[in-house]
């Protein structure tokens, strides 16, 4: 059965029972994106997505606004069952994960962006970038199917893929255009410099996989 994108919105949030953190304004902030501290200085319309890099002991953040409803997941730090169906050795193609899903209903449109972080100061090391936005793209997919087949409720889903780098020369690694990454031109590259502060909706993406 169809239904419009703030109604499938509303159903992802009751399906995965992901826990509320609240930020300025009391506006809802899901999945644990960042510190609730950290969450403390953003407007109604924000989100702050953030990670530690373990090797440079460094934390990563990417804030930005957005128009309509969002619900943010923090994908690989989920330990629920539903994000681990399959047996997860940590060797196989589904035991790796993209760093956040965002879902957005906006203007009657669902889009999942797929986000990675990479400390990259030298060269983005794409050949894991890929596996790990492919396996968010293939979490989308199953998720989709599986509220379609369980609730009989579906709506068309847009997934698009991205990697935010502090890359000091990322040109090498990216297409003539200095956006996709050359070698996976579905995968959008932003600096976390030019990406902070945007509005989610306006990340750049012309290669979406689109699910119905």
């Amino acid at each position: 059965m169809p239904i419009n994108a703030d109604g499938y919105l509303s159903h992802l949030k009751t399906f995965l029972d992901v826990r509320e953190t609240r930020g300025k304004g009391n506006t809802p902030h899901y999945g644990q994106l960042c510190k609730a501290k950290e969450a403390i200085s953003l407007a109604e319309n924000e989100i702050l997505l953030a990670d530690t890099d373990e090797t440079a002991q460094e934390r990563l953040k990417a804030k930005l606004s957005f128009s309509g409803r969002v619900l943010g997941l923090r994908l690989d730090a989920c330990q629920s069952p539903l994000f681990h169906f399959m047996n997860d050795d940590g060797k196989r193609p589904w035991a790796k994960r993209c760093d956040f899903v965002v879902f957005q209903a906006h203007q009657d449109r669902l889009k999942a962006y797929c986000i990675e972080f990479k400390k990259a100061r030298t060269y983005i090391p794409a050949a894991d970038v890929m596996m790990q936005l492919h396996a968010g793209e293939a979490w989308c997919l199953t998720l989709h199917k599986l509220l379609s087949a369980y609730s009989n409720k579906d709506t068309r889903l847009e997934v698009s893929k991205y990697v935010f780098t502090d890359c000091q020369n990322p040109d090498p690694d990216l297409d003539p255009e200095n956006k996709y990454l050359k070698d996976y031109p579905d995968i959008r590259h932003y600096l976390f410099s030019d990406v902070d502060g945007m509005a989610l909706e306006d990340l750049e993406n012309d290669s979406q996989k689109v699910i119905v």
